[in-house]
């Protein structure tokens, strides 16, 4: 698993909609509160999940794998009155100090994890950090839209502008699919331009797995859970087809 979600890319993230309100928030605080105990946020970023749970009075550390990421969300933490745990760990090689009732992990963040063996190494680290009785739920983006029909083309994904009124953009395009291993391998163009000053640019490289149901499931049964529920786009409905993101909520096998 690598982090490409430095410079650039982290400062920008919260003005190109990175910290926007989204479905999964009140998920997330409805499944917390019914949970009663810590939660984790497993690819926290800059808080966008973390610090909303905090301000509804719930407890929750965040974990990631960049520096500029935490930095920016215990800066944005501090400025409601938090000053939560934060930890710069792999999820795959997860070691934390405490026990959770619940186990998040936002935004498709799991798909980092390229293989089985880093993914069922993650998964199994989720286990040992439960607390009896705690859950784990892991979101996959575009669970029946595999990328290929996107391969070769920029797109321009998000516009924004930072405080000091320079103008954002990110473009992305998807390079390469191989559907043996589920792999994506995409870019990202960061561009930031101010006026009477000289143009920011960053292009960084992504690598991402893509999981259907059936094989996001199956992982899930093989790292010791009971069969999850899957759910589409943060609702009680079953996930089918025209869903766009796929939410498993397991549980430890009794």
């Amino acid at each position: 698993m690598t982090t490409s979600w430095v410079g650039l890319a982290a400062e920008t993230w919260d003005c190109l909609g990175g910290d926007a309100p989204q479905a999964d928030v009140e998920w997330f605080r409805a499944l917390v509160e019914a949970q009663q105990g810590l939660a984790l946020d497993v690819g926290c970023g800059t808080g966008r999940v973390l610090v909303r749970l905090l301000r509804a009075g719930l407890a929750a550390h965040g974990v990631d794998t960049s520096v500029d990421m935490l930095t920016l969300c215990r800066a944005k933490a501090k400025r409601y009155g938090f000053e939560p745990k934060l930890f710069h760990q792999r999820m795959e090689a997860l070691d934390l100090p405490a026990r959770y009732a619940t186990i998040l992990v936002p935004c498709g963040s799991f798909t980092l994890l390229l293989d089985d063996a880093s993914a069922l190494a993650a998964l199994r680290r989720f286990r040992r950090h439960l607390a009896p009785g705690g859950a784990v739920a892991l979101t996959f983006l575009a669970p029946f839209d595999p990328p290929a029909p996107v391969l070769g083309r920029w797109t321009r994904r998000a516009a924004g502008a930072l405080p000091d009124g320079s103008e954002v953009t990110m473009d992305v395009i998807v390079d390469r699919y191989d559907a043996g291993t589920r792999v994506v391998e995409s870019r990202r163009r960061y561009t930031v331009v101010r006026a009477g000053a000289e143009a920011r640019e960053a292009l960084l490289v992504d690598r991402y797995r893509w999981y259907d149901v059936a094989s996001a499931t199956r992982l899930v049964e093989q790292a010791g859970f009971d069969p999850p529920t899957a759910t589409g786009d943060f609702t009680a409905e079953p996930v089918a087809a025209g869903h766009g993101v796929l939410v498993l909520l397991a549980r430890e096998r009794d």
